[in-house]
């Protein structure tokens, strides 16, 4: 992680303030973010929901599934950073498309932890 922090502020401080455009632009951007941040978590948590009620053997623990829940909600990880800096492709692309990811992703887990808590768990 640190590595991966340490490429992201070298890009920022090379390139200035990330632009949308370098992640193929806002559209791209915007389907990215909400494939990630709402589209999967919407199909995720009912998922393990089903997988709880429906199939005997799954635990019923409810930190567990917390958890489950939380990891489903999560921005992608900055892991990705340090690979593509390791291989040297789409670096800026990736970096782009995760401090837009970052940032949403305060206003989409505070509303998952509450759809979670309120429903889920």
């Amino acid at each position: 992680p640190v590595v991966a922090l340490l490429s992201v502020g070298a890009l920022f401080a090379s390139a200035g303030a990330p632009r949308p455009a370098a992640a193929g632009g806002a559209k791209a951007l915007v389907a990215m973010i909400l494939g990630r941040l709402v589209v999967l978590p919407a199909c995720a948590i009912p998922l393990w929901v089903a997988l709880r009620r429906w199939v005997p053997f799954f635990p019923q623990d409810r930190v567990l599934m917390l958890a489950i829940c939380i990891e489903c909600c999560t921005p992608t990880a900055y892991n990705l950073v340090t690979i593509s800096t390791a291989y040297g492709r789409r670096i800026e692309e990736i970096v782009v498309g995760l401090f837009y990811q970052n940032l949403v992703a305060i206003f989409t887990m505070t509303a998952w932890c509450a759809v979670i808590m309120s429903y889920v768990v």
